[in-house]
């Protein structure tokens, strides 16, 4: 006697994934996925972009490192311009250590900032 065998089956079950090959992944920002790179599935390797997100964190992050920039841009010329004025007598040495000293903590922070857009 011979039986006839179909060919799907419909069997109640339940799909896991393998918790070996599962990552989770933990951005450093939080923020609102707008793009998803890859699927389910896919082979992803170290440093690849697997989704976008839109943050407010990082949006801040460009706007302060940009403005720091600025000022640390100013803060240099400025330390420059005294530095010849008291090469030349024309200002007090006191006027670019002062000077100086602002570049300075304008660099710093120029530093602070883009630490943070690297790393918020």
């Amino acid at each position: 006697m011979q039986q006839t065998v179909p060919e799907t089956l419909d069997l109640a079950a339940k799909v896991q994934p393998d918790p070996t090959k599962v990552v989770r992944i933990f951005p450093p920002v939080s923020g609102r996925v707008v793009a998803i790179e890859v699927k389910p599935g896919d082979r992803v390797r170290r440093g690849q972009t697997v989704a976008s997100l839109s943050s407010s964190d990082v949006a801040s992050a460009r706007s302060d490192f940009a403005e720091a920039n600025i000022e640390a841009e100013r803060a240099r010329r400025a330390m420059e311009r005294q530095k010849v004025l008291f090469e030349h007598g024309a200002a007090a040495q006191k006027d670019y250590i002062d000077a100086r000293a602002q570049a300075d903590a304008a660099g710093a922070e120029l530093a602070r900032a883009k630490e943070r857009l690297v790393d918020p």
